[in-house]
């Protein structure tokens, strides 16, 4: 975990690996504001607009981007510099009618990937836990912080309750209908968020879970057969047949 610094900054050489900042140039870079993504996992939305995407040269220029509304995360109109952006959210810059989606990648950890507008129309959220709450009714936790209520009919026998941890939502943005939901089985498209192996992409051939100490891993298979093992906690699903989002093209 990175050091802090002061609760709205921290120190460049020790900013977490994925914000693609120079570590010398200055010395302190904006922290993330606690919310959707932990700070390891998330970049501030300062950093995705000037550092990453280019769109400004100077804090001032950022602000003026923000403030004039023109940066929706995940559909929706985001204006504080601080705002942290992580996995399989949708960044879009509306006065140049830009999308991107945040991925993970083999070196760089997270980075953005021009999408089409209809893409930016929905995200991928991993199911993290489960839990009944209030008359049998039951609450998905998602890897993005968000919560999904599910209503069932009769607590006895809930039919609504088709999800599992670990099953991925496609959720429609901004207002998080589920338009579909991929299992986590295998034969279904999965990619690596994280590890050495992160930004993968495969089928899962054998998920197997162990008890204790030992970390459960999968067995995935990329489209050139070649096989590859990870923890897992790293294997999010991301379609049956084939990916239902784009994938970026690695170099």
């Amino acid at each position: 975990m990175a050091r802090m610094g002061s609760k709205k900054h921290i120190k460049r050489l020790a900013a977490p690996r994925l914000w693609q900042i120079h570590r010398k140039e200055k010395k302190w870079a904006p922290r993330t504001r606690p919310g959707t993504h932990p700070l390891h996992r998330s970049i501030p939305i300062q950093i995705i607009v000037r550092d990453m995407l280019g769109y400004a040269k100077t804090i001032r220029e950022t602000k003026k981007i923000l403030t004039d509304g023109n940066v929706l995360v995940d559909g929706i109109i985001r204006k504080d510099l601080r705002f942290p952006v992580g996995l399989m959210d949708t960044v879009e810059i509306k006065k140049i009618h830009k999308f991107y989606r945040v991925l993970p990648h083999p070196r760089k950890e997270l980075i953005l990937t021009e999408i089409s507008e209809e893409e930016a129309a929905f995200k991928l959220c991993q199911i993290t836990n489960k839990v009944t709450v209030k008359r049998g009714n039951i609450q998905l936790n998602l890897h993005d912080g968000r919560n999904i209520l599910i209503k069932v009919s009769d607590a006895q026998n809930p039919v609504e309750d088709a999800y599992k941890t670990r099953d991925a939502l496609q959720l429609a943005l901004p207002n998080q209908e589920i338009i579909n939901h991929v299992t986590f089985e295998a034969d279904v498209v999965a990619i690596i968020r994280g590890g050495k192996n992160a930004g993968v992409v495969g089928r899962i051939k054998e998920i197997e879970k162990r008890i204790g100490y030992h970390t459960s891993v999968v067995m995935l298979e990329n489209a050139q057969g070649e096989l590859f093992e990870t923890a897992l906690e790293y294997v999010f699903p991301i379609g049956e047949e084939e990916p239902i989002i784009s994938l970026p093209q690695y170099s």
